[in-house]
């Protein structure tokens, strides 16, 4: 079963692993998850630090601009 952690979480970990108080490793323990997880949210927040781990079931907003786009278009057809 997959684990869901709040963004905050996750930019929480981020910052303690990028400012050296925290190794992947320990994040990795204490969370349950996979080194390739970890890595994942750091390479995100670091293209996109505002909008990077937008959270479970939450899109980034030039995403949920082109989702209601795409809901009008299909609703005049």
């Amino acid at each position: 079963m997959a684990n869901y952690y709040a963004r905050d979480t996750k930019v929480a970990y981020v910052e303690q692993i990028n400012a050296g108080k925290l190794t992947v490793t320990e994040a990795v323990k204490e969370l349950g998850c996979s080194r390739s997880a970890i890595y994942s949210w750091i390479r995100k927040l670091s293209e996109d630090e505002e909008h990077g781990l937008p959270g479970s079931g939450h899109m980034k907003p030039d995403m949920a601009y082109q989702r209601q786009l795409e809901k009008k278009q299909a609703a005049k057809e």
